[in-house]
């Protein structure tokens, strides 16, 4: 059963469970193991992805598609209409798929007006609470902030949330009003941001993609120095990830598009996949598994997920 909700700004998804096959206990956590595509090329496959604990799902933003996964069971499809899927987010056993490019780029707003690349660009969760990231600021309980930043990435770090945008100025801007200049006009840094323990301690870091630098900034501390990480190259910082295994790092232009994804070990920068067009454009990590997306070189190549652990 599919059905929507426009006037809370992200569509609203249930799936007919009637579609499931068995949990086969294919991996251990219930996560599915193996790759996916749909051999259509141009279509965004894998752009988001989301793990909600019982279903793995993947959008396709081109084809205004969702599909999702159980077990070792088939690809589910299910047309989403007005959602385009560039962001997936679970709240309250309910998933949420973004309406960002909804006729012509403009999105439903949670309170019901529409506004340009509005709706959805990042989701998180917060006790209760549902947060969503508009192009201007981000809603809580009904209620917009307006923070004046074109945000791309939303993270909940000590109990904050905490807002980044690949452009502009600042980098990010944190619930309790501290912000972060970027490093280079054009670093792009926040383009991507994961809260992470990045150095095992026991507290977690910030860590914010810079893929214009092709660079990954960390921060212990917003008012420190990053440690800096990446050679330079191939939109290094593009996608990141945190799970059991540490942080992961997609660079989908390396290798003249190919595309990589990393893992750091201690210090250490270690390749653990090269694909075979724009690997690790969107990377998510999920209890003891982690899955990249290619979304292809070219508008003739098929996405593909695929889970590397």
């Amino acid at each position: 059963m599919l059905w929507f909700f426009l006037a809370c700004g992200p569509v609203l998804v249930n799936f007919d469970d009637t579609q499931d096959t068995p949990d086969t206990g294919v991996a251990t956590s219930g996560l599915p193991d193996g790759q996916w595509s749909l051999g259509q090329p141009d279509d965004g496959f894998g752009w988001a992805m989301h793990w909600d604990g019982h279903r793995f799902y993947m959008s396709a933003p081109g084809a205004s598609s969702l599909y999702s996964v159980k077990g070792d069971g088939p690809l589910v499809e299910e047309e989403i209409g007005l959602g385009d899927g560039t962001a997936l987010h679970s709240h309250q056993g309910v998933l949420f798929v973004s309406q960002s490019r909804s006729e012509g780029g403009r999105g439903v707003l949670p309170d019901g007006t529409t506004g340009q690349g509005a709706a959805a660009r990042a989701q998180l969760s917060m006790g209760e609470s549902h947060l969503v990231l508009d192009g201007r600021g981000i809603w809580q309980d009904g209620s917009h902030q307006d923070l004046g930043l074109w945000g791309s990435a939303l993270v909940r770090l000590d109990e904050e949330w905490v807002v980044s945008a690949s452009q502009g100025s600042p980098a990010l801007r944190t619930q309790s009003g501290l912000s972060l200049e970027r490093l280079s006009a054009l670093d792009e840094a926040g383009a991507s941001m994961v809260a992470c323990d990045v150095d095992g301690d026991g507290s977690q870091e910030l860590v914010l993609g810079a893929p214009g630098a092709g660079q990954v900034y960390i921060y212990e501390s917003l008012g420190a120095s990053p440690q800096i990480l990446g050679s330079g190259e191939g939109r290094f910082g593009q996608s990141l990830a945190c799970g059991a295994q540490g942080l992961a790092i997609g660079a989908p232009m390396e290798s003249g598009g190919q595309g990589a994804v990393y893992q750091l070990e201690g210090q250490d920068l270690v390749r653990i996949y090269e694909g075979a067009g724009h690997a690790g454009n969107t990377l998510l990590a999920a209890e003891e598994g982690l899955f990249a997306a290619e979304t292809g070189a070219s508008v003739e190549d098929p996405g593909l997920v695929l889970r590397l652990y």
